[in-house]
């Protein structure tokens, strides 16, 4: 999956990105999502309104799966079923689901669990 994921169209708002590189869970803000995904090389997974006050709380709830003080995230399993679930709600509000999102989490998962037994 090489394309970037573009969340919505329209006039760019700030918000909160969950994003990942298949390894890692990123949680940072923008307010072009285009741009920001494009420059990280990462796959949009999930946005939440905001700036970075909400960055700030958003990345307190997964704390414990913080890499050093970075924005990354390892993704833990309550982190992965969290994401899981937003994004199953955001797809239920589409009139055209879009499920490059969940794509992007199973690939993930998947990448999780091999190493996890490796």
């Amino acid at each position: 999956m090489t394309a970037q994921l573009a969340l919505f169209d329209g006039p760019d708002v700030g918000c909160v990105y969950y994003g990942t590189d298949f390894v890692n869970v990123k949680i940072g803000t923008t307010t072009s999502l285009r741009r920001r995904g494009g420059e990280l090389r990462i796959h949009m997974i999930h946005t939440v309104p905001g700036g970075e006050f909400e960055e700030r709380r958003q990345q307190r709830m997964w704390r414990r799966y913080q890499i050093g003080t970075s924005e990354w995230f390892c993704p833990g399993d309550d982190l992965l079923l969290w994401l899981f679930q937003e994004t199953f709600r955001e797809i239920r509000r589409q009139s055209q689901p879009d499920w490059r999102p969940v794509h992007a989490l199973m690939e993930l998962l998947t990448n999780t669990k091999r190493k996890e037994a490796a």
